[in-house]
């Protein structure tokens, strides 16, 4: 008996997909007619990336079909497949959208796109995180009544990164389930690490949780856990020693640390005025890299980077080919993005006006730019810490972000008095959860007194003490690697500090700036010094784009 035609087309597709002719490939799975795939086991037959084109034929099949492809079933053949199962995440996700917003779709098949999404975007790292929007969504009341109901019933089934991947993409909602059920969570949640994280939320969000730390530390008196028991007590010693009155002067002492990579900050500081510094005293210390930097033009911010015409071409050009082969093809385009250009300390002091000033090459040794990041927040302190005398507060800034907006200039003297009664940090983005590391908060603007900025920027001490760079002190829930956000949250979160956001005080933080554009004529020249001898429509397009043509050069 000869194999159906569906099983056919997806070899051929498969063959197609191996030679990288990705064209074919589609025309063989469009060809398949998905209402005669017979069974289940037939679709545990498909390679993930033709079943997940199959599935965005899904709006045209009825409703019965829907429930049965994102059945448990298949979402455990999907997590048990090899790496490359994240290349059709795009079209799943996409799927999975089109439904959401689907108004003929009842709330039973509704409740299962939601929990298959939530599982399926969850496995571990295993699925690329950033297509799964649908969970984001906030507005929507099903979308609520269907988080809500998957968390009553798995929540304490979960693993440590399925738990921070549902906080990462409805933290709102999350947040709200957490608090309204935090007094019986406390006795509930066995894993430590998770409950740790939901700690963070419900300090962070709910006011009377201060009160409540003894219930809290019941929840730990019959825990094997010593470690785990000492935090708890150190969190709660720390909340409890914020509220000590001080006298507070209208006219502050205030540190502003301009930190990391310089790239826009020609166009960023005159935004700083928001900042509301001119009524106080400031000092100013800068710690940057000597190199500005530029970032490699990608599809989704080619604006940045390019006129509008230029940036519409490259687009076309990086999504027929892929941004890997474009570079390979254009290298003295990629170099104008990539070769250093050089600032000196006497060229920065003189923009910030200040003698305040370390220029430092980049020389490597670190493994990412979170370790960048942290080390610079780190000896950028220490020169405030050896500058002699007390700062009432301690702004550190990026030097490439930008303040989009302000209803008026901060009040440093009520931030201070919150930060000194509360024990907060002010962040660009407070309370969030990553996938990867749980808890987390903005790193790119924070203000606070001395002592709190002190720990904020005490990570890479930390992380650096610990011998080998083993596991950090909290390794129930701190990432043993440093990322960005997440570190930050912890390393504070063990000592107490606690985040609000710089948004309801009427700042809005913009964007990193990159610096200016790079003049059409550079980029012109670039690009035809690469010009192959038989130019493709797209490289004819692109030259084009640069306002000349090939024989311009």
């Amino acid at each position: 008996m000869s194999d159906p035609l569906w099983l056919k087309l997806t070899r051929e597709a498969e063959k197609a997909y191996h030679d990288r002719d990705f064209k074919q490939a589609v025309a063989h799975i469009n060809s398949i007619d998905i209402a005669v795939l017979p069974t289940m086991e037939a679709l545990e037959r498909l390679p993930y990336h033709v079943l997940s084109i199959l599935l965005c034929q899904l709006p045209s099949v009825d409703e019965v079909w829907l429930l049965e492809l994102i059945n448990p079933a298949l979402l455990k053949w999907l997590a048990n497949q090899n790496s490359d199962t994240s290349a059709g995440v795009p079209y799943l996700a996409r799927h999975i959208s089109s439904l959401y917003w689907s108004d003929t779709v009842k709330y039973e098949a509704y409740r299962s796109i939601v929990q298959a999404a939530i599982q399926l975007f969850s496995f571990d790292g295993r699925i690329n995180t950033a297509e799964a929007t649908i969970v984001c969504q906030t507005s929507l009341e099903k979308n609520r009544s269907a988080v809500y109901e998957f968390l009553d019933q798995n929540f304490q089934c979960l693993s440590l990164s399925q738990s921070n991947f549902i906080f990462a993409f409805t933290n709102k909602i999350c947040i709200d389930w957490v608090i309204e059920n935090r007094r019986e969570l406390i006795f509930k949640v066995k894993d430590s690490a998770i409950y740790y994280n939901l700690l963070a939320a419900i300090l962070s969000y709910c006011p009377e949780a201060d009160a409540e730390m003894a219930i809290i530390n019941s929840r730990f008196l019959v825990s094997t856990d010593c470690s785990i028991t000492e935090t708890f007590e150190r969190i709660d010693s720390a909340r409890k020693s914020a509220k000590k009155s001080r006298t507070i002067n209208s006219r502050l002492s205030v540190a502003l640390c301009v930190v990391g990579q310089l790239r826009g900050y020609r166009k960023a500081f005159p935004t700083w005025g928001a900042l509301g510094l001119s009524n106080h005293d400031v000092e100013i210390f800068v710690d940057v890299w000597d190199e500005v930097g530029r970032k490699v033009p990608v599809s989704d911010h080619a604006s940045r980077s390019f006129a509008p015409r230029l940036a519409s071409a490259f687009t076309r050009y990086v999504a027929e080919v892929g941004a890997e082969e474009f570079w390979r093809r254009y290298p003295t385009l990629l170099s104008l993005y990539t070769d250093p250009d050089k600032v000196s300390i006497d060229v920065i002091s003189e923009f910030y006006n200040s003698s305040n000033v370390y220029v430092e090459a980049d020389t490597g040794g670190f493994s990412s730019n979170s370790e960048r990041m942290y080390y610079k927040n780190s000896v950028c302190f220490e020169k405030v810490r050896e500058f002699g005398g007390r700062f009432d507060l301690v702004i550190k800034i990026r030097p490439d972000k930008a303040i989009d907006e302000v209803s008026t200039a901060l009040d440093l003297t009520q931030i201070l008095r919150e930060c000194h009664n509360d024990k907060i940090i002010y962040v660009d983005r407070p309370n969030f959860m990553l996938a990867t590391g749980g808890y987390s908060v903005g790193d790119q603007i924070a203000v606070g007194t001395q002592d709190d900025m002190e720990e904020y920027c005490a990570v890479w001490k930390r992380y650096r003490s610990t011998r080998s760079h083993e596991k950090m002190p909290l390794d129930y829930g701190m990432p043993v690697e440093l990322y960005p956000h997440t570190n930050i949250a912890h390393n504070c979160l063990d000592r107490g500090i606690l985040f609000r956001d710089l948004n309801t005080l009427g700042l809005i933080a913009g964007d990193l700036l990159e610096p200016g554009q790079i003049d059409e004529s550079t980029i012109r020249a670039a690009v035809l010094n690469d010009l192959p001898v038989d130019p493709t429509e797209r490289d004819l397009e692109l030259i084009d784009a640069t306002g000349g043509s090939r024989a311009s050069g």
